[in-house]
């Protein structure tokens, strides 16, 4: 999405917002070393740096705790930010996040929540999720230790919550929204990952490498046709 840069140099950020820093964005994690977590904090991260010239990251992580995500939302909002990303660790709890967020522009991840400016995620939650990355998944289906596992595109939503935001704070429209309860979202399907898609699913968009997934399963890999 580099077709940004040119226009956060012409539309003047300090203006787009009345947030203490403007360039700040405030990520709200339900619980980052879970399994079935929907946002990728470093893709994130890279993808607000690579369209946002200034823009700077600030990362709150509840590890599963909805008290502990209202205090952080509470500080994130004292410290004055440009936007707010939440994972939700509570969805009707973080309705009330929406509520005082009182301007600041809110994207929801992974669970929509009702009443959020824009929404990024699936259409339903997501059950049965056993690993903690791709990598783990991919491993685990060479191995043989399962035959398949649901495969959340984690990365692409990292991606486009990233674009959202950033197109939130300078006040343009990021494209490809559909309406989803109400709320201008972009939505991403969960895929059940075996074998025999494991190389389009993960490997050709670089989501793993072929040399990490074998590095101990040399052996299977050739028998599966995957080396």
């Amino acid at each position: 999405m580099r077709y940004l840069i040119p226009l956060l140099l012409t539309v003047p950020l300090l203006s787009a917002c009345v947030a203490t820093d403007p360039s700040v964005v405030a990520v709200l994690v339900a619980d980052g070393s879970a399994a079935g977590r929907a946002i990728d904090q470093d893709v994130f991260r890279a993808q607000v740096d690579e369209v946002c010239d200034g823009c700077t990251v600030t990362v709150y992580d509840a590890e599963g705790d909805a008290g502990r995500q209202r205090e952080q939302f509470d500080e994130a909002m004292d410290a004055g930010v440009g936007a707010v990303v939440v994972e939700a660790v509570d969805v009707e709890a973080a309705e009330e996040y929406v509520v005082a967020a009182d301007g600041v522009s809110f994207v929801a991840v992974g669970t929509l929540v009702p009443g959020a400016d824009w929404f990024v995620g699936t259409p339903e939650p997501v059950e049965g999720v056993e690993f903690g990355s791709d990598l783990e998944a991919a491993r685990a289906l060479v191995a043989g230790t399962v035959e398949e596992v649901v495969h959340v595109p984690v990365s692409a939503i990292s991606t486009d919550a990233a674009n959202v935001v950033v197109h939130a704070m300078v006040r343009t429209d990021y494209p490809g929204a559909e309406e989803f309860e109400g709320v201008p979202s972009w939505l991403h399907e969960p895929e059940t990952l075996t074998t025999a898609n494991l190389t389009s699913v993960l490997v050709a968009p670089g989501l793993v490498s072929l040399e990490d997934v074998c590095a101990d399963e040399a052996r299977r890999c050739e028998k599966l046709g995957l080396i």
